[in-house]
């Protein structure tokens, strides 16, 4: 999961933790893409993301166009936002 807002992460982390989940966090898309390129070899990377769309250094929409350019990880994001709120500019990046 990653989002700019601390409280956000560890209600989430949690939350998936108490159902089972493991559940790595990150506090902004760079964090995120530091981690996948130092450890490669030994962090797959996640089987599933939950990002956050408006952060301050890269948003969601970039950290997705950025994942779904590397045909070595599959990549597919699903909008939460309601309905006439931009969810259009999320369909042609993979959302």
């Amino acid at each position: 999961m990653i989002d700019d807002e601390p409280e956000i992460l560890a209600a989430f982390r949690a939350l998936f933790e108490l159902e089972g989940y493991a559940c790595a966090t990150f506090p902004s898309a760079s964090a995120l893409l530091s981690r996948l390129a130092s450890q490669e070899s030994t962090y797959p990377g996640p089987s599933c993301l939950l990002c956050d769309v408006m952060m301050p250094d890269q948003s969601g929409l970039e950290l997705q166009q950025r994942l779904s350019r590397d045909p070595e990880r599959p990549s597919r994001a699903g909008p939460a936002a309601p309905p006439g709120s931009g969810q259009s500019l999320c369909h042609p990046h993979g959302a």
